[in-house]
């Protein structure tokens, strides 16, 4: 049976388009209630390892060799979890062992070599200067996040290293909503064996010849996860320590076989240091023997799949920037803060054997990569910083289709539908 005759449409144009087409409404200048944003924050450290080869007298009893850790808040925005202090037992970044009896004229027979036995170098980065900084542990105003710089034009050494995007200018997202949480992040950790800077041995006579300086074996690049307790806050001090404590779940003296390798959740890649030796005397060459390789640790962590729970509707995964701390000297103003549910993320170097005194892991260049997915919420203000400073939309109103129409230059803006929208703006405009 024949297709009965469909006549072609003739394409409509001219008047009657024009007619039924409008002016597309402009872009509104209200203020998201949310905004996603990615922020990319590089650190890089040199790892210096050093060990005893002394005997004699107090040194005997001391550790041969020591582990490197770090810790990573993964879930806020202050990522640095402390900061470098030798008095700290919880700080993985640097150990010195010194005599427990008052130093001797002439020193202790038998000491050879320094006693500083782990030793963490901080290399600047955009963002961040010198050695990484925690958040205080009492929050910061928004008037001391604004203070990056000091009067004179130094960086601010008290200023904690934060996400980049968020605090650069006094638009960004930082100052302008009250939540903020992180919703995902991916720490890549790359590292690249060095000489360490300890192998020159002090202490020896120039006609002593040539003795091995840190000889390194086969160690552990390792990450794992970790978080605290239901409505623990951490950054409120613990037991006299100004930064809190996670659960110690390592410490200098953990082994691999039998302390962290049990862990859950925990990754590693093997690595082997440069084997380097030292002439002892005036010269105080250290020259490389062996090269050892580098490696590359990836770790996924979001709050989300750790808890189990959706974070838009948990409060504990969120940082309030416009709530006071409780217990704090000043529970009375509002501060930036972590969240009360804290998830951390420890980075470590350790020995595969944990025999062998007289070596100690390899030394070298870790490059840290915190690559974050955050969220803000809550707007402080309705309306972006450029609204706020536009004049409002006068006599938009009383001149329907002019200069306050949501529909400039179109006739058929006119009338009812324009002077509606013109007093909708016009309200827009004088609304924060």
């Amino acid at each position: 049976m024949p297709r009965p005759y469909a006549r072609k449409k003739r394409k409509r144009n001219g008047w009657g388009t024009q007619r039924a087409t409008m002016q597309s409404i402009p872009r509104l200048t209200f203020k998201p209630m949310e905004v996603v944003r990615r922020s990319d924050l590089r650190l890089t450290c040199k790892i210096n390892f050093g060990d005893y080869v002394g005997t004699a007298g107090w040194m005997a009893n001391q550790p041969r060799n020591v582990n490197w850790w770090f810790t990573l808040n993964t879930n806020s925005i202050f990522p640095i979890f402390r900061g470098k202090n030798f008095n700290d037992p919880y700080d993985g970044t640097t150990f010195t062992v010194t005599n427990p009896t008052p130093p001797t004229n002439p020193p202790t027979p038998g000491y050879v070599g320094s006693n500083t036995l782990l030793d963490t170098v901080w290399e600047p980065s955009a963002g961040v200067n010198g050695a990484p900084a925690p958040l205080p542990p009492h929050g910061m105003t928004l008037q001391q996040m604004r203070e990056r710089y000091t009067p004179n034009g130094e960086p601010n050494p008290y200023y904690p290293t934060v996400a980049p995007g968020l605090f650069e200018e006094d638009s960004s997202a930082g100052f302008q909503y009250g939540e903020i949480c992180v919703m995902g992040t991916k720490v890549t950790a790359h590292w690249i064996p060095l000489v360490s800077d300890l192998d020159t041995q002090t202490g020896a006579e120039a006609n002593d010849g040539t003795v091995d300086a840190m000889q390194t074996e086969e160690s552990r690049l390792f990450a794992f996860m970790h978080t605290t307790g239901q409505g623990r806050t951490a950054s409120i001090p613990v037991a006299g320590n100004d930064y809190g404590t996670p659960n110690a779940f390592v410490d200098h003296e953990s082994t691999w076989e039998n302390d962290l390798a049990l862990l859950p959740y925990i990754k590693c890649r093997t690595i082997t240091g440069n084997t380097s030796q030292a002439k002892v005397g005036p010269q105080g060459v250290a020259a490389v023997t062996k090269l050892g390789n580098g490696a590359v640790l990836e770790y996924r962590t979001s709050p989300g799949a750790i808890h189990g729970t959706t974070v838009r509707d948990e409060k504990q995964l969120w940082s309030q920037n416009t709530a006071a701390i409780a217990n704090s000297p000043d529970p009375t103003v509002s501060k930036f803060q972590h969240p009360l549910q804290r998830d951390y993320l420890t980075i470590g170097i350790t020995k595969s054997l944990s025999n062998g005194p007289k070596r100690c892991p390899p030394s070298g260049k870790l490059e840290l990569r915190i690559e974050q997915i955050i969220k803000c919420r809550q707007p402080m203000s309705t309306r972006t910083r450029l609204m706020a400073q536009q004049a409002p939309a006068a006599g938009g109103a009383a001149n329907p289709g002019g200069g306050g129409s949501f529909f400039p230059g179109n006739a058929f803006s006119a009338g009812r539908i324009g002077a509606n929208v013109a007093a909708a703006a016009a309200l827009a405009a004088n609304f924060t």
